[in-house]
């Protein structure tokens, strides 16, 4: 409890970066190291190009609840295809 009697809790405030553009994407690459670190490239398809509209760096660990996240949203949960190499 805090000193107004309110319960203290432990959520940290998001604050907005209002001046931030909103962007189009529908290409996205990504490309993983072995030590854990993912980057990912967020594109638009132009009539005569692809142009890369925003680069960002994380986390395996990051990557992989970002993705839970999504799939929660979207309530779309894809099953992994098994390669031949996975059934023997």
């Amino acid at each position: 409890m805090t000193d107004d009697n309110t319960p203290q809790t432990n959520e940290i405030t998001i604050l907005p970066n209002n001046l931030l553009p909103n962007i189009w994407v529908d290409i996205l690459r990504l490309a993983t190291r072995h030590d854990g670190v993912c980057s990912l490239s967020f594109s638009a398809s132009l009539p005569s190009v692809n142009a890369e509209q925003v680069r960002i760096m994380t986390s395996r660990n990051n990557l992989q609840a970002f993705v839970n996240l999504i799939c929660e949203k979207l309530d779309y949960y894809p099953a992994k295809e098994h390669t031949e190499e996975q059934t023997h």
